[in-house]
C-alpha cells in the first residue's frame, strides 16, 4: 500500500508510493535536485482516496485506478483482448487532481462486467481464495480446513488443494 494513502496500491515497490504521489515526488526532485528531502515532502503529503476493491468477483486486492481493476487483473485483462473495451482517458489523473469524476468509456459495458465476472482470482502461494463460491461450499471448505489444522499430525495435501479452489 501507498505509504501516504493506505486505501491505494503502491505503484512504486521500493519507496511505496501510488501512482500520484510517485509523479508528485518526482516533480519535487526534479524542482528542487540534490536539495529535495524525501522526508520533508512526505510530511506535508495527504492521502488520497482510493478506488475501492478491485471489480473482478474473486479479487480481493485494491483497485489501482478508476476503472477499478488491480494490477493483476489489469494486466490479465490486457493479454485477453480487454473484453468489453473498457478504458479510461489518456491523462485520467488530470480529472482526479481538478477533483472531478474520471469518465470509464466502454465498447460493451456488459461484456467488460462478464469478464470481470468470470475471471480467476490471483494465485498466491500458500493461500486459497474462497470468495466467489456458494456460501454452504466456503464453509463447508473451511471447516474442512479447520478439522485437518487440529489433527495431531496434518496429513500433506500437497497440488490436491489448489485443484479445489481456483
Amino acid at each position: 500500500m501507498c505509504r501516504v494513502c493506505p486505501e491505494r496500491p503502491a505503484d512504486q515497490a521500493e519507496i511505496r508510493l501510488c501512482r500520484l504521489h510517485w509523479h508528485r515526488w518526482q516533480k519535487q526532485r526534479k524542482t528542487l535536485g540534490e536539495d529535495a528531502d524525501f522526508a520533508v515532502w512526505l510530511a506535508g503529503q495527504d492521502p488520497l482516496p482510493g478506488y475501492g476493491r478491485c471489480v473482478v468477483a474473486v479479487c480481493v486486492n485494491l483497485a489501482e485506478s478508476p476503472l477499478g481493476m488491480c494490477q493483476w487483473h489489469r494486466r490479465r485483462y490486457t493479454r485477453e483482448g480487454r473484453a468489453g473495451g473498457a478504458t479510461l482517458p489518456s491523462l485520467w489523473d488530470r480529472y482526479e487532481r481538478r477533483g472531478e469524476p474520471v469518465p470509464i468509456e466502454y465498447v460493451d459495458e456488459q461484456a467488460f462486467r462478464g469478464w470481470c465476472a468470470a475471471a480467476p482470482a490471483p494465485w498466491w502461494p500458500g493461500q486459497a481464495n474462497l470468495k466467489g463460491l456458494r456460501p454452504l461450499v466456503r464453509t463447508e471448505f473451511k471447516w474442512g480446513l479447520f478439522i485437518q489444522s487440529q489433527r495431531a499430525r496434518p496429513r500433506r495435501w500437497g497440488s490436491g488443494l489448489a485443484s479445489l479452489v481456483d
